[in-house]
């Protein structure tokens, strides 16, 4: 398999986890194609307890909503097994966290 095609096979996976209990918050990890196996590339705790992930068709943005009490939204630029933040997290205009809708 040449570069380009290991590249292009690469799988990542994204774990959120509960910064008020001791998590990192989100978690990138690599994935073996072979065995399953998660390897941790990078962690964010740019969103608090980021309960809701969702990835963008083509895998270069990530999406997390925040399960706290004030609620808020982030989107990150996934790539090469990093996250970065779009911005600081815009805070939810609605009565309780966005994942209760």
């Amino acid at each position: 398999m040449s570069g380009t095609e290991a590249a292009a096979a690469r799988v990542h996976a994204y774990i959120g986890s509960f910064t008020s209990a001791g998590g990192h918050g989100i978690t990138a990890a690599s994935v073996d194609a072979a065995t399953g196996a998660l390897t941790a590339t990078s962690t964010t705790a740019a969103v608090a307890d980021p309960s809701y992930l969702a990835v963008r068709p083509g895998g270069r943005v990530l999406y997390a909503v925040s399960e706290t009490a004030e609620g808020a939204a982030a989107a990150f630029t996934a790539g090469d097994g990093a996250l970065t933040p779009w911005g600081a997290p815009p805070r939810s205009a609605g009565p309780g966290p966005p994942t209760s809708a």
